[in-house]
């Protein structure tokens, strides 16, 4: 869980525009993502606040605990 972490502070830091994010149980038959065109708003100790691209601070963000994301694209 450090290392994912770490990542997200990567990701956070330089601004990557995260594709896709896949939660886990949330997909449905066809396995599309849960979460698409999305950047690092914040890290927490067993979280990650997700904001959509484009969208203003606090509209179309999301929070999604470390241990629910099951694969990402970015």
């Amino acid at each position: 869980m450090l290392k994912l972490r770490a990542l997200f502070y990567r990701l956070q830091e330089s601004k990557t525009v995260i594709r896709t994010v896949y939660i886990n149980g949330t997909q449905l038959g066809d396995g599309d993502p849960d979460l698409v065109g999305v950047t690092v708003g914040q890290v927490g100790a067993d979280f990650v606040l997700f904001n959509q691209v484009g969208s203003s601070a606090g509209i179309g963000s999301v929070v999604v605990p470390l241990d629910q994301i099951t694969a990402m694209d970015y």
